[in-house]
């Protein structure tokens, strides 16, 4: 996801979802970690219950199409659709309402170019559909082409390319569909293909990164809209590492449910099994700040990138030693399966560095230059490694962490780079304690990836 125009670096989100009195789905799962994470939001509630419809009576009202383009209209006559950096929509249960929907974005975009549509495609699950059929070829035809992310589970998914889903092969031609329709991102939120997992699969034209989290017991609601808007979120907040992003959501949906289920129990009431609602007020903390580990294990969560194994690591104008990171990542505790080294101005007590170039050590140690990830500190390193024919990533800057426990530390053992170039908002503040980083430099947008610390090398090393 882009980092905003200057007219946009004030965050401001539409969010299109329904609302009810009680519980936490639609825009009462959305709108408060948006707001945690430094958001404004405008929500347009789409209905209004007093409960979701999991419950045995649910009564409320519904808005309709004419009723959303009369808000959208007097929004347009104060000048307001021009504030919006993203627009966000969950459920919509009619077609005339999807429609408005269309025409509601459609004039988003025309006051607001750089405005980013998030699109969760609520159409059901597990082989049920949730809304009539007839929404499926509206969002087909009409929505998903306006969508710059869209986040469909597996059946979703499924519906939207007709297409059957049996592994991770099938999710990625599924996805690619919808890549060929105009869609620059992708995150399928959860698949169901792996024994006691859960699989996230976030798709950014070319670059696939796949997140397994352990699958907890229970049924829970509101977690679509609570993933949709977190996606938004940490997206725009790491628009050159949106591996760290995914990585951030799972984690603070794992922490969200492991809490749900330590507290909170389903109930029954007239005959009626009623999951759980989520303790999201009481995981604000792992919304502001993802935990490091996944429920149930002591590891940190990694987005795998999904491409060919590599066989050899190269640093190029990179002082390793002075990242002062916690702990060896795990792709240095393996580094026998993998051949390590530095050129140029790196360093690194951990193994062998040399004044050569890219093309001399991928020569010297026989690799082929594309098995090589290259690892690049500088515009000059980048573009050696490029020339070479290697996987080049930015090592972007960071804060290294000091603390190591699950209540102190960041996400993979450093606390990433927040970009001030287009999200200066979360780097601003009289109540931010933490000292600014550096920004990213702007070489390191034309690298194949980018990572903010080292363990984040794991995602491309396939160490799992």
């Amino acid at each position: 996801m882009a980092p905003l125009a200057a007219e946009q670096r004030e965050p401001r989100v539409l969010s299109v979802q329904s609302h009810v009195a009680h519980g936490y789905v639609g825009n009462k799962s959305a709108v408060f970690p948006l707001q945690l994470l430094g958001f404004e939001v405008d929500a347009v509630n789409s209905v209004q219950f007093c409960c979701h419809t999991g419950y045995p009576t649910w009564r409320g009202q519904v808005l309709g199409g004419d009723d959303l383009w009369g808000l959208a209209t007097g929004l347009d006559a104060n000048g307001l659709l021009q504030g919006y950096s993203h627009v966000l929509t969950g459920y919509i249960g009619s077609a005339t309402f999807l429609r408005k929907i269309v025409d509601l974005v459609t004039l988003v975009k025309q006051r607001s170019p750089s405005s980013v549509y998030v699109c969760d495609p609520v159409l059901g699950d597990h082989g049920k559909l949730y809304v009539p059929a007839e929404l499926v070829e509206i969002y087909k035809r009409d929505v998903v082409p306006l969508a710059t992310l869209l986040t469909p589970n597996q059946f979703e998914l499924e519906l939207l390319t007709d297409s059957s889903i049996k592994n991770e092969s099938d999710a990625v031609n599924a996805i690619n569909k919808l890549h060929r329709r105009g869609v620059e991102q992708v995150c399928v939120t959860s698949l169901d293909y792996v024994p006691n997992r859960i699989v996230m699969l976030l798709s950014l034209k070319g670059t696939v990164y796949v997140l397994e989290l352990p699958r907890l017991r229970g049924r829970y609601t509101g977690t679509g809209d609570l993933t949709a808007a977190l996606l938004l979120a940490w997206l725009s907040r790491h628009p050159l590492e949106p591996a760290l992003a995914l990585e951030k959501v799972g984690a603070t949906l794992s922490a969200v449910l492991r809490r749900t289920l330590r507290e909170r129990s389903a109930r029954t009431i007239d005959g009626k099994d009623v999951p759980p609602e989520i303790a999201l007020v009481r995981s604000k903390r792992h919304i502001e700040d993802p935990p490091r580990t996944a429920p149930g294990g002591d590891y940190a969560l990694v987005a795998r990138c999904r491409r060919d194994r590599l066989q050899g690591v190269v640093f190029v104008d990179v002082d390793v030693d002075a990242r002062n990171e916690c702990g060896a990542p795990a792709w240095l505790r393996k580094r026998g399966e993998l051949v390590v080294g530095g050129v140029g101005g790196s360093t690194s007590r951990a193994f062998h560095c040399s004044d050569g170039s890219v093309a001399d050590f991928c020569e010297r140690r026989g690799l082929a230059p594309e098995t090589v990830l290259a690892v690049v500190g500088s515009e000059e390193g980048a573009a050696q490694a490029r020339q070479a024919g290697c996987f080049v990533c930015a090592l972007l800057p960071g804060e290294p962490v000091t603390g190591t426990t699950e209540e102190g530390g960041y996400l993979n053992g450093h606390r990433p780079l927040r970009v001030a170039r287009g999200l200066s908002w979360f780097a601003e503040g009289d109540d931010d304690d933490v000292p600014p980083v550096p920004e990213a430099p702007a070489w390191a947008s034309s690298s194949d990836v980018c990572a903010s610390s080292l363990a984040g090398l794991d995602r491309y090393l396939n160490c799992e």
